[in-house]
């Protein structure tokens, strides 16, 4: 099984961009779960991408700050860079995302 859930706040407004005619939404989460390091608390900001319709939803309903659940899969990409060497690069792809919370006009409250 390949699935990644997290439950997290948006930590930056989405880029959106598009790439060969599909859209591509990319989003950091900063998520609760917080470790001690040097006796500093860290939180762990993860990176996702989501395409398609999901980047579209995402362009027209996630904003900084909002609470979310997103559920991904693990993705192998390959592509080749701006000097033709192929690279790989390891990403999770978001198949579904939540948000908890609600927009009125300058503030965010969790839905009930």
């Amino acid at each position: 099984m390949n699935k990644n859930v997290a439950c997290g706040r948006v930590l930056q407004d989405p880029k959106i961009r598009e790439s060969n005619g599909v859209l591509i939404a990319s989003l950091l989460l900063i998520t609760k779960h917080t470790y001690k390091t040097r006796g500093e608390y860290l939180s762990d900001t993860i990176l996702y991408k989501g395409f398609g319709p999901v980047a579209e939803h995402i362009a027209k309903n996630i904003r900084k700050g909002d609470a979310v659940m997103i559920e991904a899969n693990l993705s192998n990409y390959v592509y080749k860079n701006s000097d033709g060497i192929t690279q790989s690069e390891v990403q999770l792809t978001i198949n579904s995302i939540e948000r908890f919370t609600k927009h009125t006009e300058n503030t965010l409250e969790l839905l009930d």
